[in-house]
């Protein structure tokens, strides 16, 4: 039975790794649009102050 029922498990390995994958992307793109917006929205003084 483990020998006939390889390619299922390899299935759900591969749906995992692009799913955690698809996943990773998503949150960085959320976290540096977020990163974005913050720095938006300080005034440039204290983003020149930050950043040198």
């Amino acid at each position: 039975m483990a020998l006939q029922s390889p390619t299922p498990h390899q299935l759900t390995v591969e749906s995992w790794t692009f799913y955690s994958i698809g996943i990773l992307l998503i949150a960085g793109r959320m976290f540096v649009f977020s990163i974005q917006q913050y720095v938006a929205l300080l005034p440039p003084s204290s983003l020149h102050v930050c950043c040198s």
